[in-house]
């Protein structure tokens, strides 16, 4: 969810900023003294824009990177399919992808810095040759692995590769970045909240997907109720346009899980067939 993505990484940068490290960064309001200096941040006013204009989805080509793995004592493939990653002998694995490439995104024959596999944590060596115990070799293509020997019953087969081609899906979203700032004093609201004004300014570089940051509010600084604390708050705002990116290695080849067909015939609405 892109609001939830943008809080998150607005959270992190903030919080990994050296001006503002006496305060705590969160969405939590502060309720007794040791919650104090604090940066809590809530967004408002959202806005994702129509079907067709606020998100959109694209194939993109590169060099994706991915981990995925097969629980040995379990090795059916997760969708209700009832289909095994493992042949019979338990001497080939099939991988969750395929169309596998190197590291730079090139179809070249494969090396040790383009795929690891191990076996309970025990790495086995890419020999694309005569794979014996303890090695295995690897068609990119078709995105499946051929043991030395056979697959243990129990235990666990991690692989990490590169693929070529991965769906990627952008979510747009606006709305107000609200950031209230409470602290013990009016002085240290106010030097604090400035310093957070000075370092959202520059969040554009630092986070990814953040299109647009124009402040839109600065109050002046007040009291803030906690009881018998003393306290003092300021509230600043910001309009913001985010996109969140979602690369999705499901849509990268391999094992194909489900295609939805839609036909139509004139004078007819559309029909919808699901094949697996």
């Amino acid at each position: 969810m892109a609001a939830l993505a943008f809080m998150q990484q607005m959270q992190s940068y903030l919080t990994a900023e050296p001006l503002l490290s006496s305060a705590t960064v969160g969405v939590a309001l502060p309720i007794i003294n040791t919650d104090l200096p604090a940066i809590v941040l809530s967004l408002d006013n959202l806005q994702i824009p129509s079907v067709g204009l606020g998100q959109h989805t694209e194939i993109v080509s590169g060099a994706l990177a991915v981990q995925t793995s097969i629980d040995l004592s379990d090795p059916l493939l997760n969708d209700g399919s009832g289909l095994s990653l493992l042949s019979p002998d338990r001497m080939m694995a099939t991988l969750q992808h395929g169309g596998l490439v190197d590291s730079e995104g090139s179809s070249t024959a494969l090396t040790t810095a383009d795929i690891q596999v191990d076996i309970n944590g025990i790495p086995l060596i890419l020999n694309q040759n005569s794979p014996r115990d303890g090695e295995f070799s690897v068609s990119a293509l078709q995105g499946q692995l051929v043991l030395g020997r056979p697959l243990p019953p129990l235990g666990t087969l991690t692989a990490s590769y590169f693929i070529g081609q991965w769906q990627r899906i952008v979510e747009q979203l606006s709305g107000d970045l609200t950031t209230l700032v409470v602290s013990s004093s009016s002085a240290m609201s106010e030097s604090l909240s400035n310093a957070v004004i000075n370092v959202v300014s520059s969040a554009h570089q630092n986070i990814s997907g953040l299109r647009q940051l124009n402040l839109n509010q600065l109050s002046a600084v007040n009291a803030f109720d906690m009881g018998a604390t003393p306290a003092s708050q300021r509230v600043l705002a910001w309009r913001f346009t985010f996109e969140h990116i979602v690369n999705k290695p499901e849509s990268s080849g391999g094992i194909i899980q489900r295609i939805i067909l839609r036909t139509r015939r004139d004078s007819f609405p559309f029909e919808e067939e699901d094949i697996t």
